[in-house]
């Protein structure tokens, strides 16, 4: 079992559809949207949907900025 202390440490390499929304300020819904869309890729792994780091950040880093009103 991992030392707690050290596992914080540890860069995610995936998250749940729940926490990538909390990381990304991006509402679940949406999250979801984006998949069925093709815009965000995830997979299933042991029965849960997990977007990759790399996917959310490249998702993110592809949006359009808008500028500031």
């Amino acid at each position: 079992m991992a030392d707690k202390s050290n596992s914080s440490a540890l860069e995610r390499l995936a998250y749940t559809v729940e926490q990538a929304a909390v990381v990304s300020g991006i509402g679940r819904s949406s999250l979801y949207e984006k998949i069925k869309d093709g815009s965000l890729a995830s997979r299933v792994v042991c029965g849960r949907r997990l977007i990759m780091a790399d996917d959310l950040r490249a998702f993110l880093t592809g949006c359009e900025p808008k500028a500031a009103a």
